[in-house]
Formats: structure tokens, C-alpha cells, sequence
């Protein structure tokens, strides 16, 4: 693996305390504004396109008492959309029964076709898999989906004579005169990065003002997951407000749930990556088993009791998620095509709910865009999932080759279908495409550090950069040397897919998720008699691993790397 220093944008006084070099590097004019953005950056939600004529409307259905029904898409981000319109509006109605949430499962697909009554079975009807548009609907909220539904939109609208407002952050391709649309994609809207839930906060905020309210405020803490878990860009800086301020505030009773039954520390302040590693994943995992309505019901759901075996449950579906996730990519590997620019996996046995994991486990195995497909034999095609590296905009170069049936989703993960006849010519196309494009793995860090100048105090300035940090945002990496190697261990439960390397001066080096042989040369240069000492250069993240030992009754500290790469000096 090829080591890169980024390119500074200033070069950084050597001298300067690390944030202040940190700064010149990235080009951050105010480090305070970067580590904690104010309202300051709060945009304007009036100037998102249709927001007075959507608010007008929802206002008019609370005070009418009129039927509201909420669709949820069948992702993190739809999950958290959902969350918020119903809960500010359930916190505004008497009856229970004026306002309901409606869903269909990953399995199904995306899109509003999934929840109209005529394609849902009585079986996915009777147990819950997938819930319809009620009949007696008056205003259908469409969250994190549909803006593209044209037709869709047409036939509901007649059939059942409701109105429909969808709120949602995806390009659009064509109008849609059936449906009230606020997206931050239409108009001068100058965040086009927001994610769904960002956007149906806008639209609380702007409640609030119709309604001679302030019920808008407690709803950041989930807008900010949805922002982080659908990986929008973190150097925007409206979303590292909303992240920030959701993140130091946590009023939703299903989050704290999870988080508390996860084991994340809630005292010393929450990071993108709590969130990414300890509640992504685990709602995630309901989605790919067809059990949106767990998360569902736990992000809505105030009943202490029941969040916490909501949250215990939860954790469970991911845990087999882990196992599985595991055993499909083992196996993947060995019948993996390799042999073109884009990597290939044809393996109808592989679930839709798992199909960009694996992908994504490949990209980063192969360090190069991949597809992860199931062939249909009735249709003759391939659908699936792909998913890119680096800065390559895969879903770019899948269209120009106008060869797929569709490419749906965001510029690096997203869905594909194509014809069986035509795959062999886009992949040739493709090759032809990333030709310019270097697929040899490198990692990059911003600043060489001495092993020995590594403290507490240092950590943790860097870990107050790398709290919002992210897509476009990276976290900070360094080049550190001089490390002395004491001692190699493996690490885990059920499998050891943990190294961890003691090194001179109680600094400790982690890599996680490799097989055993990870770094056994290390062990093999710790054991030759012949070697005064074995020393290390690593590229990595700085890391302050705190916990609390219950036999000692006290907090332990070590300080660690969360390693990208080593080498070996000696």
C-alpha cells in the first residue's frame, strides 16, 4: 500500500498546536465554526420550493381532524424521516386514530408501487410485512422516496381522492404535478445535501411558525442519524450543525434505548462513528430482514419497557447479521470475477438485504468499484447492487454506457439491472471508462508524528476534530515513527479477527476485521534472536480508549492507533 501526505492547502508552522495544523492543512478558516457550527449556518427552510403550500396542508389536516398517513421508505434514513413527521404530529392530534405510519419491507423495493393495496399479499397484509394505504386516507405524507413516482402518484391520488406531500432529498427526473413536493433538490436551495430527515425537520420548523409552536427543536437528534447513516456530505456546514446540535441533545427515547443496551458512553459526548458503527448497522440489520417495523416502532414508541426489548431485539437481528454477513463474504471470495476494472459477483443465492454489504466488503478488499448481482433467468437480466471507491462516480459511468436497464440510488452505492445480452459489452465499456482511473491501493495522512510525543492531551485533539467527520470529510490521519513492537495478540470472541500490537510506551496499535495472519511478521521479527528491537512505522487514527473497571472502581485509559497500514523497519 502506497502512503500519501495530502497536499496542504497551507503549510502548517511545525510548532502550532496539532488543530491549528490540522486547519492549515484542510483549509478550514475558523477551526471553532468547524468543531462547533451555530445556527449560524441554519439555513432558511422558506427557501425550499413548496414548503408554505405543504405546510398549509398539514396544517389544514391537523385542525380538520383529517386521516393522515405517513410512508416510510425501507432504509435508515426513511426510518428516521418517518420518525419525525409522526412524532410531531402525533404529539399535536387527540386520536389515534387521524394519524398512522405505512410500510413495505427491503425486499420489496423501494418506491410508493410497494405499498398499494392491490400489490401487497394477504399473507405480507396479515403479519404485518407490509402495510397498505388505509382506505379512509385524506393526506398521504410520502418521506425519503417518490419524487420520480409520477405515474404512481397519478393512480393513488384518483383511486383513493387524497392528497399527497412528498418530502424528500433525491434527484429528480421528472415533474410530478400529482403531488406536493418539497425537496431540496428543486429551487436555489443552496444545501442540496441534505438527507431525507434533514428535510422533514425543515418542514417541523416551519410547522412550528404555522402553528404558533416550538415542537420542531427535539426532533435534531434523529435528523442527524439520518444525515450520517444515508452518508451525506459532512463538509457542508448546515449538516454539521444539525449533526452537532443533534448529537449534544438527545430527546429520542428509542436512541437513548439503543445506544444505553449498546454500550456507548453518553457522558463524554457522541461521534459520527457511535453512530455509524452502534445504531446504523443495527437498524440497518432490521431492514435487511424484512423487520422495518421494529426500528419503527422503537423510534415512536415511548414505553420504557418495551424500548428496551424493542432496542434487545434489535441488537440481536444485527448480531446475525454480523455471522451471516461474515460467511457470504467468505464465500464470495472464491468465486469472485476479477478480472476486468469493475469486480463481479453473480450469486443468486445472496439475499437483496445483503447485496451491497457484500459489495461494499469487496470495494474495499479490491480497492475497486464492484457489482453484486442476482441473474433472473425468467427475464433473462441481472439486478443487484454496486458500490464504488474512492472519488470514482460509479453511477456516472454506469449510465454513459447506456447499456444497464437503471441505475438508482446515490453516485457510489446504488442499485442496477441489465440485460443478460448486454452485460459483457458494459463491462468492456467500463473498462474502457476507469482506464484513467488508478486502482493501486494508498492510504493518505495529514502530519508525521514521533511515537513518543503521543499523549493523552494530543489524542484528544484529534478526536476533537474526528468527531463530524464523514463523507467528503475525512477523518485525520498521521504518519506516526519511531514505534518499538513488544507484543502481538489476537483478539475476539468467536473468531480472532482483532490484532493488537503493544508497542514501547503503553501505546497499543488496532486493526480489526483481518484473518489471523494479519501482521505475522511482526510476530516472526519479535521472536528472531537476532533483533535488538523491532521497529514500526504505522499510518493510522488516533485513538483515547476509556472505560470503566467495575473490580477496580476505576476509569482505564489506554492510548491506541486504529492502524490503515504498517511497516516494518528492521
Amino acid at each position: 500500500m502506497k502512503w500519501i501526505k495530502r497536499e496542504p492547502i497551507l503549510i502548517p508552522k511545525e510548532n502550532d498546536p496539532l488543530l491549528n495544523q490540522l486547519a492549515d492543512i484542510r483549509g478550514i478558516v475558523n477551526m471553532n465554526d468547524w468543531l462547533n457550527p451555530s445556527d449560524k449556518f441554519w439555513l432558511n427552510p422558506y427557501d425550499l420550493e413548496n414548503i408554505d403550500i405543504a405546510c398549509e396542508r398539514i396544517t389544514k389536516a391537523i385542525h380538520l381532524k383529517e386521516k393522515i398517513t405517513i410512508m416510510a421508505d425501507v432504509d435508515a434514513d426513511g426510518i428516521f424521516s418517518c420518525a419525525i413527521m409522526y412524532n410531531y404530529i402525533n404529539a399535536l392530534i387527540d386520536d389515534d386514530n387521524k394519524l398512522s405510519y405505512i410500510h413495505a419491507q427491503r425486499s420489496s423495493g423501494h418506491g410508493l408501487e410497494t405499498v398499494m393495496e392491490d400489490n401487497t399479499t394477504d399473507f405480507e397484509a396479515d403479519n404485518g410485512m407490509i402495510v397498505p394505504i388505509p382506505q379512509d386516507t385524506d393526506l398521504l405524507i410520502i418521506v425519503d422516496s417518490s419524487s420520480n413516482s409520477v405515474e404512481e402518484c397519478q393512480e393513488i391520488k384518483e383511486k383513493y381522492g387524497l392528497d399527497i406531500i412528498i418530502i424528500d432529498h433525491h434527484e429528480i427526473d421528472q415533474d410530478n404535478d400529482h403531488a406536493i413536493i418539497v425537496n431540496c433538490q428543486l429551487g436555489n436551495y443552496q444545501n442540496p445535501y441534505l438527507s431525507g430527515s434533514a428535510m422533514c425537520l425543515k418542514v417541523c420548523f416551519v410547522l412550528d411558525d404555522y402553528l404558533g409552536i416550538e415542537e420542531a427543536e427535539n426532533y435534531f437528534d434523529i435528523a442527524s442519524i439520518g444525515i450520517i447513516s444515508d452518508l451525506m456530505n459532512l463538509d457542508e456546514n448546515e449538516n454539521r450543525y444539525i449533526i452537532n446540535k443533534g448529537l449534544r441533545q438527545l430527546k429520542n427515547q428509542g436512541l437513548l434505548a439503543l445506544l444505553t443496551k449498546n454500550k456507548v458512553n453518553l457522558y463524554g459526548g457522541l461521534s459520527v462513528s457511535d453512530i455509524s458503527y452502534k445504531v446504523t448497522p443495527v437498524v440497518n440489520a432490521c431492514t435487511r430482514y424484512d423487520k422495518i417495523e421494529l426500528a419503527l416502532e422503537l423510534f415512536t414508541c415511548n414505553e420504557e419497557d418495551k424500548l428496551k426489548d424493542l432496542a434487545k431485539e434489535m441488537i440481536k437481528i444485527n448480531d446475525k447479521r454480523k455471522e451471516a454477513e461474515s460467511e457470504i463474504v467468505e464465500k464470495a471470495m472464491r468465486i469472485i470475477n476479477n478480472d476486468h476494472k469493475v469486480a463481479v459477483l453473480i450469486d443468486s443465492e445472496i439475499g437483496s438485504g445483503f447485496r451491497g454489504l457484500v459489495a461494499t466488503q469487496i470495494a474495499n478488499k479490491f480497492n475497486k468499484p464492484t457489482l453484486v448481482l442476482k441473474y433472473n433467468p425468467t427475464t433473462d437480466e441481472y439486478h443487484g447492487s454496486a458500490r464504488s471507491v474512492k472519488n470514482i462516480d460509479l453511477k456516472n459511468l454506469v449510465e454513459i454506457t447506456g447499456d444497464f436497464m437503471y441505475a438508482q440510488g446515490h453516485s457510489k452505492a446504488f442499485g442496477v439491472g441489465i440485460k443478460k445480452e448486454n452485460f459483457e459489452q458494459a463491462l468492456e465499456t467500463l473498462d474502457e471508462l476507469l482506464a484513467e482511473e488508478n486502482n493501486s491501493e494508498f492510504t493518505i495522512y495529514d502530519l508525521e508524528l514521533i511515537a513518543n510525543d503521543i499523549d493523552e492531551e494530543l489524542i484528544k485533539e484529534a478526536e476533537k476534530f474526528n468527531r463530524i467527520t464523514g463523507q467528503n470529510c475525512p477523518k485525520a490521519m498521521f504518519k506516526v515513527t519511531g514505534l518499538i513492537a513488544e507484543d502481538r495478540e489476537l483478539l475476539g470472541k468467536k473468531k480472532k479477527e482483532t490484532v493488537k500490537i503493544t508497542c514501547d510506551g503503553d501505546l497499543y496499535l488496532m486493526k480489526f476485521k483481518v484473518n489471523e495472519s494479519y501482521a505475522e511478521d511482526i510476530d516472526e521479527a519479535l521472536e528472531d534472536d537476532d533483533n535488538f528491537l523491532v521497529e514500526l512505522e504505522v499510518v493510522g487514527e488516533l485513538n483515547l480508549n476509556e472505560w470503566y473497571n467495575f473490580g477496580k472502581r476505576e476509569v482505564v485509559k489506554s492510548n491506541q492507533i486504529f492502524i490503515s497500514d504498517y511497516k516494518l523497519i528492521n
